[in-house]
């Protein structure tokens, strides 16, 4: 796709990670950035969030396999507001995985933490996950916000 003298790839992944006789489900939207400006890539980005309930997601296939093939999730450290966002998204990565209620409760948590820093999209995104439906427009376009802001 070209846009605003960029050229940006966008990859739709469906299918299933399987490992140790457990299976996951990907449905990724991927957009990377080949040449040019990167606000390009924060546009589109920002032009699909707004009709498609979605949210940044950090974890790899690898990773994502590796998880399901050892049966945990391990989290960064780190003190660094985009490293805390990072674990937030991981966080939520395992909760998508797993379903387990703890992964979100932590993520939530490291969320408050970046409000407490001085980030205020991170306490929208926190208030959201207390809600069942929180997946949709309002936390993906908030969840880009943040990653963008501190991105830059």
């Amino acid at each position: 796709m070209e846009l605003a003298e960029a050229h940006i790839e966008v990859a739709l992944d469906q299918g299933e990670i399987r490992a140790a006789g457990r299976q996951v489900p990907i449905r990724e939207l991927e957009l990377e950035l080949k040449h040019g400006d990167a606000e390009a890539l924060w546009s589109l980005a920002r032009a699909f969030a707004e009709t498609l309930a979605l949210r940044p997601a950090d974890a790899s296939k690898a990773l994502r396999g590796s998880a399901l093939l050892t049966g945990q999730w391990t989290l960064p450290d780190g003190t660094l507001a985009g490293e805390r966002l990072h674990r937030a998204l991981l966080a939520l990565d395992a909760y998508a995985d797993t379903g387990e209620d703890g992964w979100k409760a932590h993520a939530r948590a490291t969320l408050q933490v970046l409000e407490a820093d001085g980030h205020p999209e991170a306490g929208r995104l926190a208030a959201l996950l207390e809600e069942p439906d929180w997946l949709g427009v309002d936390f993906g376009r908030t969840a880009l916000q943040l990653a963008q802001r501190l991105a830059s």
